[in-house]
Parts: C-alpha cells; structure tokens; sequence
C-alpha cells in the first residue's frame, strides 16, 4: 500500500472526507471507502426500516403526544403515544376521538383501555420525527360508507298563497262577408286562500247572422274546489274533474271527487331511480363525475368506500365517467353507462289515484249532462329501481273493468311496457293487451307501442259505443340527430278495426339550420287511403337583431296533388309588452279563389292583450277581434292583469311608486303609483327569485330586503311585501345649561333604546328620529341630562338636516 497518496477534498459526499488523487495510486482509499460505505449503510437501514428502529433506539418505553394522520388525512387530534418492546400503544378513547374506527382491532369504543395499533398484519403504523405525528394505514373497507349527494339538489321550499278573488276572461269575435257572424266570451273565475281555490269556467256565445240560435246562451264548463297537502303529497279535488289513469288506460270526465298523489307540488322529490356510482379509495382523494363529457360534480372525499348519489336531471342513455385524483396527482378514472327514464317510479315510491262520481256527457254542449255513477283507481309501485308495478281498475253497475301492467328497464338497452286489462258489460266480455318499448340517447331514439282489443272490451271512455272500432294500433317513431347536418325523424302508424279495415301512413321529416340562416324544414307522408304523397318545405329565416322577427316561406303538395305557395312576415309579441303582427299570403293553384291573405296586429300592455285582424280569399274574408286578460282582487284593491293561467304573484312596495322588480333577475317592470305590480307568469311550486332594486330609492328611504325567494301554490297567487320606510336621519348639537358643547364621549339614547356617541362640536347624529322624542344623555363623570327633540313636518320629509343646539338639562 502507498500511504504517500495524495488525498483532495470533496464537498460532495458528506461520508468521505477525501478521495484520492485520481493521478495516483493509493491502497489506503479502498480502506477508507470501506469504512464509509458501511457507516452509511447503516444508516441507509435505520433510514429504510422505518423510523421503528430509530424510535425504539430513542424512545423506547416513552411517551409522546403526537398528531394522529389516518391514510393521509390529518384528524388535528393530539394523542399520547407509549411506545413499549417496539408497539405503539394508543389509547381507545383518543383513536375514536380523532373518528379512525375500531374495527381493525376489534376494540370496544366504551373501553377506557389503550391498545397496540401495530400488531394486526393489515395496519401499518410509522412514526415522522419531523413532524411529530403518527401515521396509521389501515385498509379502506374498514371505513364507514360516504354519500356524496348532488349540490344542485333541490330543496324543499313551502308554498304560499294569500286570499283573493281573480276573473280570468277572452272575448272573440268573428264577423264573414257572406257567412255567419258570432261572438264568444270565456271567463274563468276563482276564490283562493289556504283552505284551497274553487275554480268555475263557462262561455257565453251570441250570434248575429246566419248562426244556429239553438247554441246561444251561457254553457257551463267546470266547477271544481282543489288543495294539496305539500307533506304528504296528496290532492283533493270535488267537482268537475278529470280522472287520472295509466298510460294503458283514457280519461274520463265525471262530476265528484278525486284523491291523488300529485309530485307536482314537490319539486324537491325526484320520483324515478337516478344512476348511482360507487368506488373506494385508501386515501383522501378529490372526485370528479363527468357526464356526456361534461363535469357535473367535484369533490373532496375521505378515505373509504363511496356512493355518489341525486346526481343531475338526465334523461335516456349515456355514460359517465369517474375520475379520482389522490394527493400525489395520479388518477384513475372508470367509465360507467346507465340509462335514465322518468317512465319508472323510484325503490318503495308509490303513486295512486282514487276517483268516484256521475259521468260527464255531452261537455261544452250542455252545462249540466250527468249519467250513471263511476268509480276508478290507478296505482304504481316501485318494486325496485328497474321494475314498477302498475295495475288500474274502473266501472259502473254494469261496467266492471281491471288490469296490470309493468314497466321495467333492461339494462342500457332501454325501458318495456306490458299490460292486460279485462272488462265485463252485461254479456260482453273481452281484454286489451298493449306493448311498448322506448329508447333514448344522444345519438337516437326509438319508441314502438302495439295495442290489441277485443270486440268485447269495454271501458269508462267507450261505455256507449255498441262496439269498439279499432281492433290493433301500431306506432313506432324514431329520430337521428345528424350533427351539423340537422335532424331526421320518421313515423309509422297503423290502424285496423274488427271489419279488417286496415290504414297505414308513414312520414319523414329533416330539419337543418344552415348557421345563421334560419331553420329548414322538409317532411313527406303517404297512407294507403291515396294514390300520391303528401309534403312541404319551409324556411324560417330570422331578421333583426331582435330575435323577434322572421320570414317564414313554404310550399305545401296535399295528396291530390295541388300545390300551394305561402309567406309570413311575423314579428312576436315582447314578454314585458309592446306589438306583435303577422302577415301572410297564400297561394292554391287549383282553386278559383286562390289567393288568400292574413294580417293581424296584437298590442300587450301590463293589464290587457288586444288584437285583431283579417284572412281569407277576395270578397270572402273574416274579420276577427279578441281581448283578453285578468281582474284580480287582492290586499284590498282591485288589479288588471294580463290573463293568468296559473300562480301569480302581487309585489307590494309599502306605497313607494317606480321601484323596479325583478323576476328571476330579469326585469319585469316598475311598481305603480299605489306601489303595486302584478307578475301574472309564476310557474307554481317553484322557488323563485324577486328583487327591488334600491338604487333610485331617496337616501333617507329605508329598506329591510331587497330579495326575497318564495314559492306560490297553484291555481291562486301571493302578495311578496318588501317593507319600505322613510327615515329621519338628524344631526343634534348638544348644549349644557351654560351653552358649551357636551363633553366628547357622551351616551345620548332615544326612548326606543337607539344609541349614538356625542363626537366634536356636541354632535350626534341618528339615522331615524321621531318627530317629537326625547334624549337622555349619560355624560362621562357619570352624571346624567334630558332635553327634547322637536321640527317641523318640512323638516322631517328632508333627507338631512342639523338640529340645534339643544340644552340638555340635569335630572
């Protein structure tokens, strides 16, 4: 060995202090290399073994109080550790405290005992020196469940409903040049509150020339009395109603009662099965659920199994895609379809209705035509998230008809529909079978419905006829979206009657939107019934920067092959108000009067719709008029209003005039001089947005809430207040007796408990003072002083003003 080696420093490795000079050969330096290598292998091990040897090394049979991290999720919870012959010993209390379960160790959560955390196999634990915290790993089964539910989820919101009176009326007339002549007048009134609204409906028709006479007078429509129970989702409804029934069943009219369970007046319950995603994750992770390609959700989860549930409204079939992203950014996303339809009921979900009463005959003809007494029920049943349960039953003292039924969803491949119903009449008897299928998604859709009845079947809907005319009814539609090349949707439909008549059309109709010009629309149909086809082509282009205008142009072809020629210039009426028109010209080349022209203009305002025009061929044209609207009756006054199908509501500003509102943030108007305005468009049930805006408000003008959210029952309306005040705000100069300002510091208090400091110059100022009030003014040695506020009625409607000084004096 050379020991006369040179060695130069290194700065690179902390273990070897030197390395010999690469120019010469030194023995000594594999010496030195050895040493070192061992040195630190050694602690390479220590290092590697965990920080078990360091600990037991270090702190053997001591005690520490570390933080407990479980899987990687820090639970912020200090406990003391004990660590004996290698185990870390933790006490039961502190482990359920910090929520890591038990379950691994089979330990009693109301012991008071501490255990080994590290004995089973499955759990691994490892002290960080560094951060003095002990991290436990245990596998993710043994973590309790998490439901992530949608954010978007509805809530539930009570609906609410003032007392009124509203009159809802359409007046039509027609007048030809050489044809009949008459007048309508529709009216629907109610009476609202929270016991309900009864509703009545009727037409009053007159004729001035030419018109059958015997049809004049008033003809009744419906009379009804409905309320609904939010809580348990039910309707009650007397009077005239229709009955509600299955997909496989008619409705019918009838003048008694009604029990239904009506979801439409709980828009937070979702009543079909909506896809469910599950999954498990060993660390905490952040969850991303995109469906159809769009994100919809994002969430941070803790260790353990998952469920992500109430994801958004879809509809039909598709995919979604979960993806987990854990701290150190690896994903792993799995793809998952399902197929969604509102045709099924949810697991243990139950829909019913119950009718009972006298058959309703001869409607809109006769005012009150009743025949024999009928009673039905419809029921369905969720009997899982794939099958529901359906079955119906009705009649009368010789009618007596049931039937099941069941909807069911196989797999991704769409939904099935099966029913068989019996009836027995006198000494007729027969059945109804029906079969359907639907299948929905972005790329197509197909629906097929086939119905087959015996010549002996009977129902409410068919209870007079001697015999059914159809036999069999098939239908089956579908479309194909074309992407950028538009839409095409086709139709077939067949109908055969027990004389072994059979008809038969089919149609086909394309759709396309060539960018900014417009929609074209092209559709063909031929039945058996004729030798030829039948179609048209139009074009629907818009003009304006409006969106409300547009030239429609079409050509028809009917199926004894005469072809027509037709224009439209249309400009729709503006939601918040204003005019709207239409004018047409139509062209028949086989006919002599073969030029027919239309032309109307409607004008909204906030109370009433008015409009009115002309149509038909040269020297033949009717000219027609029409007014509708609403009279509503409500917080005292009476209130015009364009006509209101539904619920309303009544936006009352306290008196103050001109206040802008707005209406799920668009504006819908200004209040009126009573500070009033009437929104006659709420969809019932439905949490909805209303705001003032403040902004041109006097400053002295106090307002509580500027929006409020609210839903209103159907059939009646609200009256939404947003409280309004006028202040007076004062600035008081305070005096002693001897005319020097009172001290800075001072308490001056309003009867009404308001408080204000007495600042420079005595002053103290108030947002809102009575006319006439008093002040005690706490001074700051403690003594106390009086003195009273007065102004004039000018003074008070000022929006400011400076008071003073006043004396305040001792008590």
């Amino acid at each position: 060995m050379n020991t006369d080696t040179p060695l130069t420093r290194s700065d690179d490795d902390p273990c070897l202090a030197y390395q010999p000079d690469k120019s010469k050969k030194n023995p000594g330096f594999f010496l030195l290399v050895c040493l070192c290598f061992f040195t630190f292998t050694e602690k390479a091990v220590a290092t590697e073994t965990g920080k078990h040897t360091e600990t037991k090394r270090a702190l053997s049979d001591m005690q520490l109080y570390l933080e407990l991290v479980i899987n990687g999720k820090r639970t912020g919870h200090l406990a003391p550790i004990t660590l004996k012959n290698g185990n870390f010993i933790v006490p039961i209390q502190d482990l359920k405290a910090a929520g890591i379960p038990l379950s691994p160790w089979g330990a009693d959560p109301h012991a008071q005992a501490a255990i080994a955390i590290n004995i089973p196999k499955n759990v691994t634990v490892e002290y960080e020196s560094h951060q003095q915290q002990l991290l436990i790993t245990i596998p993710p089964d043994h973590f309790s469940a998490q439901l992530i539910n949608n954010p978007y989820e509805s809530q539930r919101h009570p609906a609410k409903i003032s007392t009124g009176l509203m009159l809802n009326y359409d007046f039509y007339a027609n007048k030809t040049r050489h044809a009949d002549s008459y007048s309508n007048l529709w009216t629907e009134g109610r009476l609202f509150g929270r016991m309900g609204t009864l509703s009545h409906s009727g037409i009053y028709r007159r004729a001035f020339r030419g018109r059958n006479h015997d049809q004049e007078g008033y003809i009744r429509y419906d009379t009804r009395w409905q309320n609904s129970n939010e809580d348990r989702i039910l309707t009650f409804e007397a009077g005239d109603v229709v009955t509600r029934t299955l997909s496989w069943n008619s409705p019918v009219r009838i003048g008694g009662f009604q029990i239904s369970r009506n979801f439409s007046v709980r828009p937070d319950v979702i009543t079909y099965p909506l896809p469910q995603f599950s999954g498990s994750t060993s660390v905490p992770t952040a969850i991303d659920l995109y469906i159809q390609g769009s994100r919809v959700q994002s969430e941070h989860i803790d260790p353990g199994p998952f469920t992500i549930i109430n994801t958004p409204f879809i509809n039909g079939a598709g995919e979604a895609v979960v993806v987990t992203t854990d701290a150190l950014g690896r994903q792993v996303s799995t793809t998952v379809p399902f197929y969604v339809t509102n045709e099924l009921l949810r697991k243990g979900l139950t829909d019913y209705a119950v009718n009972a009463g006298a058959l309703r005959r001869q409607y809109g003809i006769e005012s009150f035509s009743y025949a024999d007494f009928a009673a039905s029920g419809s029921f369905r049943y969720g009997l899982t998230d794939s099958i529901t349960l359906e079955s119906h039953a009705e009649g009368t003292r010789e009618l007596k008809m049931g039937g099941v039924g069941t909807t069911f969803r196989m797999g991704t491949f769409g939904v099935t529909s099966l029913s068989y119903s019996r009836s027995s009449m006198e000494k007729k008897r027969g059945g109804q079978s029906t079969l359907g299928y639907q299948y929905n998604s972005r790329h197509f859709n197909l629906a097929a419905q086939y119905a087959r009845y015996d010549r002996g079947y009977r129902d409410l809907a068919n209870l007079d006829l001697y015999e059914p005319s159809q036999r069999e009814t098939f239908q089956l539609t579908a479309g194909i979206p074309l992407g950028k090349f538009g839409n095409l949707s086709m139709g077939h439909f067949a109908f055969k009657n027990h004389d072994g008549d059979t008809f038969r059309t089919c149609n086909v109709t394309w759709s396309y939107s060539p960018r900014n010009l417009g929609i074209f629309y092209l559709s063909a149909s031929k039945s058996n019934q004729s030798n030829d086809w039948a179609g048209f082509i139009q074009w629907i282009i818009p003009l304006g920067k409006t969106g409300r205008e547009n030239l429609s142009m079409s050509l028809e072809r009917d199926e004894s092959k005469t072809y027509s020629q037709r224009i439209d210039y249309t400009r729709t009426v503006p939601s918040n108000g204003g005019f709207g028109w239409n004018l047409g010209y139509r062209h028949i080349n086989s006919q002599e009067d073969n030029r027919i022209v239309q032309a109307d203009l409607t004008w909204r305002t906030d109370v009433i719709q008015l409009s009115g025009g002309i149509y038909g061929p040269k020297n033949a044209e009717n000219y027609w008029a029409n007014a509708s609207g609403s009279l509503v009756f409500m917080n005292g006054n009476f209130f015009p209003s364009n006509q209101i199908y539904d619920a309303f509501v009544l936006v009352s500003t306290d008196g103050v005039a001109d206040v802008p509102v707005l209406f799920e943030n668009s504006l819908v108007g200004k209040t009126d001089t009573d500070g009033h305005l009437m929104i006659p468009t709420v969809p019932a049930y439905y949490n909805a947005k209303y705001q003032i805006d403040p902004l041109d408000l006097p400053l002295n003008m106090k307002v509580d809430e500027i929006e409020q959210r609210i839903a209103v029952r159907s059939g009646g309306g609200h009256v939404l207040r947003f409280p309004m005040r006028q202040t007076t705000p004062a600035m008081i100069r305070l005096v002693d007796p001897f005319g020097q300002h009172l001290p800075v510091g001072s308490q001056a208090f309003l009867l009404s408990g308001e408080m204000s400091y007495v600042g420079m110059d005595g002053l103290a100022y108030f947002e809102d003072i009575p006319k006439d009030s008093r002040l005690n003014i706490r001074l700051p040695n403690g003594k106390s002083c009086q003195t009273e506020v007065f102004f004039s009625d000018q003074a008070q409607n000022r929006q400011a003003h400076l008071i003073g000084p006043l004396t305040c004096f001792p008590e």
